[in-house]
């Protein structure tokens, strides 16, 4: 689950790093500001589908990764039914990525320790109450829980300690993002036994360029999504964006 951030938020966070420390040392609030929500929104854009994807698709993937010699076919539907609560870190590991630069680059180190340690304990104290009453999925649960905890936290810490603008719009973009993302989720959820037939005598060959073709509706009901919730204007600036860097 740390794989789509550690390749793509990582990947965010090299690049505004450094942007944030030059704004943070000239002490240039408005673009600090601007370049927090730029960088989360975009994040927060990516990771969703890709949450999506797994959470869809736990048992394809948990198959086509491990189901060899006695990792049988109960193991799969185990490891798939512990894996899809934890899809839920994918978006919360996004947000944390970004904004922990954010916070360095501010000088604000230590409530970033506060945060991990806080995050930690929550852990730690649902770990016993989850696994007593989901089992194996609990424990990827509260582990998912702790994420979203850190991730809001750190969210509410930066609108609040750079008194941010247009803190409405932002709040909004990104609860249309989510929405898009439920609604893509809701619509996949029902088509998917026509899109991927998944069964343990098709070949791997046939169950990837199903889930290559899930991938590819999934997006398109995403994208289609966001602009019928009138956010065109974020996916012309991700579009510029990607010309710009092509």
């Amino acid at each position: 689950m740390q794989l789509p951030d550690s390749i793509i938020g990582f990947a965010i966070g090299a690049v505004v790093f450094p942007l944030f420390s030059d704004s943070a040392g000239n002490e240039q609030l408005h673009l600090f500001q601007s370049l927090y929500k730029k960088a989360l929104t975009s994040a927060v854009f990516i990771a969703v589908p890709i949450a999506l994807f797994f959470f869809l698709h736990a048992e394809e993937i948990v198959y086509l990764l491990f189901h060899r010699g006695v990792f049988d076919a109960h193991s799969v539907e185990l490891t798939a039914t512990t894996l899809r609560p934890f899809v839920l870190s994918i978006v919360s590991l996004f947000v944390i990525s970004t904004s922990m630069r954010a916070c360095y680059s501010g000088g604000w180190g230590r409530t970033v320790l506060l945060f991990v340690a806080i995050s930690f304990a929550l852990k730690f104290a649902l770990n016993s109450l989850f696994s007593n009453a989901f089992g194996y999925a609990g424990i990827s649960l509260a582990t998912a829980t702790a994420h979203l905890f850190f991730a809001t936290s750190m969210l509410i810490f930066i609108m609040k300690k750079t008194k941010m603008s247009d803190k409405r719009k932002f709040i909004q973009t990104l609860s249309r993002i989510f929405v898009a993302g439920l609604l893509t989720g809701s619509l996949l959820y029902f088509v998917k036994p026509y899109l991927v037939c998944f069964s343990l005598d098709n070949s791997y060959l046939t169950i990837i360029l199903s889930l290559v073709g899930s991938w590819l509706v999934l997006v398109v009901i995403y994208i289609s999504s966001l602009y019928i919730l009138k956010e065109k204007e974020l996916l012309q600036q991700l579009l510029k964006h990607l010309k710009k860097n092509a």
